[in-house]
């Protein structure tokens, strides 16, 4: 209602019919959120089309430079510098002017104009500054700003070859700047906003040399979640340069390494201003799984009108890892807006939108969470616990006394006791010996077979060689969906996955002396069954377990 008056005001002072839908697609692709007659007249008048949205960074230039009544790159108290100055000592810094020295200044009515004009401002004084930094390294550079302000300073970044080349040489000044991460983020994030090929790669070899470097870089505490938002940046100016390794790696990240999602999150919420911030500490925040409506707008506007960009997947992720940690906390509880964001992985999966796998496998999990509106590692115990119970289909077959059959987790704990009393703690490979890939890891064998029978709590026990593929394909989606639980900060559950990946395989040393344990611990337990008196066959020796045909019980003569 406020904007169709608005509207009509607009059509009276401009004397001219207004296309209303046409300026709600401009004030869309802009991503205006408030909208006042200054910002639609500026539109109105200069004819902006749809497609334009640089054009609106060139009028707030114009209409300062207009106001000022010279070029706008002209230097003085009243220059565009000035009132780009002005703007931050104001709105970031939080400097106090007496109100004589406000109506004083003209840069007071340029402010007070429209907030999006502030954001410009500000963004201008942001690149000026590391433009400055090459003649006076010591400026400070350490203040973070939000989506709005950054948004405008690409504009000015790529005002011409002269301007890309100071930023690219005053943000590797500021990266010498040891230990001032905070600075290094700004920095990295314009070598990000780079659009010339000569200067986006000098920018990708900068940012590289950077991530090596500080990846595993060990700092002080105090320090660590500073040092994690520089290396945020970091990925993501290089995935906006066009590395497009650098979002999965990122990623990865994020889902491996609880830390680095819990800044991803907390740096959302304060970039799109579901929290306060303070620009002289910078985008950390904690996630208190509040209510978080604004990010997640945002995030869902952008992944419901889905264009692949170099950010997409991370945008993907960080909006279902916001969802996923409240859904688990009993903090989403929205049902209409759990239905929209389950129809919105349906959506990303069915059109294949998603390409990265382990973000597809991420999706398929937390639709399958949501849907069952339970997660909690109570309900993977009650099922793992089954394994206590599950019978071992070999024996079974064989028709032995039901109360004499093992089950899994008896398997399981015998073949780790064999391995545990039997595997020497190191050896040395005999170079005549066949070439296995990796080396002999004792602790891994044991984990490989304390491990790789999990997903039977799943899908019950079955012979080796006679799996249906829908239960080989059951059994991966088990390992796949248990890696992913590290999502919510439970340890060593990637490292399941990776060895059951490994067994499954055979192809290293250690995975080849698991199978022959988890074999011989089947012949050790045939001979328990024979000192019980029950009939075995004598081509369960003679064959092997593994290979032989299941005989008949009638067919068999006691040994």
């Amino acid at each position: 209602m406020m904007f169709c008056k608005q509207i009509e005001l607009l059509s009276k002072i401009e004397n001219k019919t207004v296309d209303s839908e046409i300026i709600r697609k401009i004030l869309k692709k802009c991503n205006f959120k408030e909208i006042d007659i200054f910002l639609l007249r500026l539109i109105v008048r200069n004819n902006i089309e749809v497609e334009d949205k640089e054009d609106i960074h060139f009028l707030f230039d114009d209409y300062c430079s207009k106001h000022l009544g010279r070029n706008i790159h002209n230097s003085g108290d009243f220059s565009i510098n000035a009132f780009a100055e002005f703007a931050f000592e104001y709105k970031i810094k939080g400097k106090i002017f007496s109100e004589v020295e406000l109506h004083q200044n003209p840069a007071w009515y340029i402010f007070n104009l429209n907030k999006e004009l502030q954001y410009f401002l500000v963004a201008k004084h942001v690149v000026s500054s590391l433009q400055s930094i090459i003649d006076n390294p010591s400026l400070n550079f350490s203040f973070t700003y939000p989506h709005k302000i950054n948004s405008y300073c690409k504009y000015f970044v790529n005002m011409s070859d002269l301007t890309q080349e100071q930023i690219f040489k005053g943000a590797n000044i500021v990266l010498t700047k040891d230990e001032d991460y905070q600075a290094h983020a700004n920095a990295m994030y314009l070598l990000g906003r780079l659009q010339s090929e000569v200067h986006i790669e000098k920018a990708k070899d900068v940012l590289y040399n950077y991530k090596l470097q500080n990846n595993k870089k060990k700092v002080k505490p105090e320090a660590r979640n500073s040092l994690l938002l520089a290396l945020r940046t970091c990925y993501i100016s290089l995935a906006c340069l066009g590395d497009t390794t650098a979002s999965e790696e990122y990623i990865g990240q994020l889902m491996d390494k609880p830390q680095w999602c819990e800044i991803n999150r907390g740096f959302h919420l304060l970039y799109y201003g579901d929290k306060d911030f303070n620009p002289g500490i910078g985008l950390i925040a904690k996630d208190n799984l509040e209510d978080f409506p604004k990010t997640y707008s945002y995030l869902f506007n952008r992944i419901s009108n889905f264009t692949k960009k170099p950010l997409s997947d991370i945008e993907i992720y960080t909006f279902f890892s916001l969802i996923q940690h409240r859904f688990k906390n009993k903090k989403f509880n929205d049902s209409k807006k759990l239905s929209d964001v389950i129809d919105l992985i349906d959506s990303l999966l069915n059109d294949g939108l998603v390409e990265f796998l382990d973000l597809v496998s991420y999706l398929k999990i937390l639709k399958d969470t949501f849907e069952n509106q339970e997660f909690s590692m109570y309900s993977l115990m009650k099922e793992i616990n089954y394994l206590k119970f599950e019978k071992r289909k070999g024996w079974i077959k064989r028709d032995f006394k039901e109360e004499a059959i093992e089950t899994v987790a008896s398997h399981t704990l015998n073949a780790v006791y064999i391995a545990s009393l039997l595997l020497p703690e190191f050896y040395e490979k005999n170079p005549q010996e066949k070439c296995y890939r990796g080396n002999y890891n004792k602790k891994r064998i044991l984990d490989m077979l304390l491990y790789h029978d999990l997903a039977e709590c799943k899908i019950h026990d079955h012979i080796r060689g006679e799996k249906s593929q829908k239960t080989i394909e059951e059994e991966k989606l088990f390992f796949e969906k248990l890696s992913l639980y590290r999502t919510y900060g439970y340890a060593n559950v990637k490292y399941i996955s990776e060895l059951w990946n490994e067994f499954e395989k055979g192809n290293t040393i250690n995975a080849e002396i698991a199978r022959e344990i988890d074999s011989l611990e089947a012949y050790a337990q045939l001979l328990y069954y024979l000192a019980a008196g029950e009939k075995i066959c004598k081509e369960d020796f003679k064959n092997g377990m593994m290979k032989q045909k299941i005989i008949p019980k009638q067919k068999c003569q006691r040994k």
